[in-house]
């Protein structure tokens, strides 16, 4: 069983290093973006990991396993999403926010975070499509 603390710094470190070693993750982002989400991997691992306070190893390694896949889902969407948000339309951004709030959903779910319309519509009509790290600053923001 997770008894301590040190226990769940490790599996969230566990966690991190393992997303953290894949570029397909992070590889579309320029330094400023790769910095934002690799700080937001980071808070997803240790959040993750803090949920297997009290789990034993086995109940632990399924909470991880599908943290780490949400993890990977949300990541790849804001790699593949914020390189190109400037020249999508509202709409188009709107599919994709959809896309990364599914991939995200598991995470947010665990967290008791409910991502409202009005939300959304301010994300979608306020952010600085010509600053991807502004709006993908912006973005995580309605996931916290």
């Amino acid at each position: 069983m997770a008894k301590n603390s040190k226990e769940v710094k490790a599996r969230a470190s566990m966690l991190a290093e393992t997303l953290l070693q894949n570029e397909a993750l992070l590889g579309n982002l320029d330094d400023d973006c790769a910095k934002i989400a690799i700080d937001w991997v980071l808070a997803q691992a240790e959040s993750v990991a803090a949920a297997t306070a009290g789990e034993d190893d086995k109940t632990a390694k399924k909470t991880l396993e599908k943290g780490e896949d949400a993890i990977k889902g949300a990541s790849k969407r804001i790699n593949r999403w914020i390189p190109k948000y400037a020249g999508n339309s509202r709409d188009a951004n709107l599919k994709e926010l959809k896309k990364f709030l599914d991939a995200t959903g598991d995470l947010l779910e665990q967290q008791g975070v409910t991502v409202t319309q009005d939300s959304i519509d301010k994300f979608l009509d306020t952010s600085t499509a010509d600053k991807p790290a502004l709006t993908l600053k912006q973005l995580l923001k309605i996931v916290k």
